[in-house]
């Protein structure tokens, strides 16, 4: 069981090695110096690793606390590195992004990739749709009243059943709906 003071005592070698504390927890000590925390798992049969920081920036205390909450999701059935991986861009996402912002940003990318001129110009004549109802809303807020809001906008824009799809007794943008 490891404890600060002999975390602190801890020297680099040649070679990358573990230090055990306990329950699969351990410190990773990299020949530059570097401590990394680390917790090794089993899940579905399969091992994991989950990074948990970086000491001293996590502590022994938060490195065990994290650890325990990597336990509590695996007696759940849960993935810890799965969950992780899901989870880190949502707060990013709740930061104040909007729609608009975001898109511009892929555009730029994908641009940078050397996609055609062609499709270019496809992606930014359909987003040219979206950007009047949605460009302003946080990409956070997509989901829920952003959306429904959106809602009465888009059907009054299509008309009220009058397009292609009145064949079919539903407005036009019916079928591009995501609210019902």
């Amino acid at each position: 069981m490891l404890t600060d003071a002999v975390i602190r005592r801890l020297r680099c070698r040649d070679k990358p090695y573990k230090v055990a504390d306990m329950y699969g927890l351990y410190l990773l000590m990299h020949p530059n110096g570097a401590r990394y925390w680390r917790f090794d798992y089993r899940h579905a049969g399969k091992r994991g690793t989950l990074a948990l920081g970086i000491y001293p920036e996590v502590s022994l205390k938060e490195a065990r606390e994290k650890r325990a909450n990597a336990g509590k999701m695996l007696d759940k059935g849960l993935n810890p590195s799965a969950y992780k991986k899901l989870t880190s861009g949502i707060a990013s996402l709740e930061g104040g992004d909007s729609f608009k912002a975001v898109a511009d940003e892929w555009l730029a990318k994908i641009e940078a990739e050397g996609r055609a001129t062609a499709t270019m110009e496809k992606l930014r004549w359909l987003l040219s749709f979206a950007e009047p109802l949605i460009g302003t809303c946080r990409i956070g807020k997509l989901g829920g009243t952003c959306m429904s809001a959106t809602a009465s906008g888009t059907r009054s824009m299509c008309g009220s059943g009058a397009g292609p799809n009145r064949a079919f007794g539903m407005p036009c943008c019916k079928r591009w709906s995501i609210w019902g």
